[in-house]
């Protein structure tokens, strides 16, 4: 079950990247492709874009929440002796 978490994120950013795709082009898309921490920052001063479709905003509180619950439980594995 410890594969689920890095799943989620990877499928949430894999969503932001698509997007900043359709609104920024090219360069700015594989720019978030590699620096996946680009298109973190990107996607949270984008969401408000509705423009796209399902709004950015719901993939990143997805990704985010993906984020902070894989913090918590790997630091409750790792306390649990």
């Amino acid at each position: 079950m410890e594969f689920l978490g890095p799943i989620v994120i990877y499928i949430a950013g894999i969503a932001v990247v698509i997007k900043m795709f359709q609104k920024e082009g090219l360069l700015k898309g594989l720019l978030g492709l590699f620096c996946l921490l680009y298109a973190f920052i990107w996607g949270w001063q984008n969401t408000n874009e509705t423009s796209l479709g399902l709004p950015v905003k719901t993939w990143m509180y997805i990704w985010t929440g993906a984020w902070i619950l894989g913090l918590v439980l790997n630091f409750a594995a790792s306390s649990g002796g």
